[in-house]
Parts: structure tokens; sequence; C-alpha cells
């Protein structure tokens, strides 16, 4: 019993791991650049495929700054 008991409150664990580790993260669907006298340029659109490669990225950049 007490293992059945354990066992529930680890997978209750790791699901709340899982589930909170990509809160907080916003991630553009499109962004735009300033050229060189301020104006800005048209939108860029971000792949929906390659978000993932985004989020890598900023967790990446923030892990350096700490």
């Amino acid at each position: 019993m007490k293992l059945i008991v354990f066992s529930l409150c680890l997978l209750i664990g790791i699901a709340a791991v899982f589930g909170s580790s990509d809160n907080g993260h916003f991630i553009p669907k499109a962004f735009y650049t300033l050229d060189e006298h301020g104006h800005k340029t048209e939108f860029h659109s971000i792949d929906p495929h390659t978000v993932h490669y985004l989020k890598r990225l900023r967790r990446d950049i923030q892990d350096i700054k700490d």
C-alpha cells in the first residue's frame, strides 16, 4: 500500500513539474525589426514547427545571464 501511495505521489509530482516548465514563456507568432532609419520592416512570421527551438534558445540565454 505504501508503495502505491508513494508511486502515485511521485507521478503527480513529475506531472506538476512538466506542466509548469512551459508556463510563463511567451513566444510571439511574428516579429519585426527596425531599419537604419527607425522604421518598422515587414512582419516576419515564425513557423509553429520551430517554436521549440526558440524556447530552448531563450532558456539558454537566461541561464547565461544568471
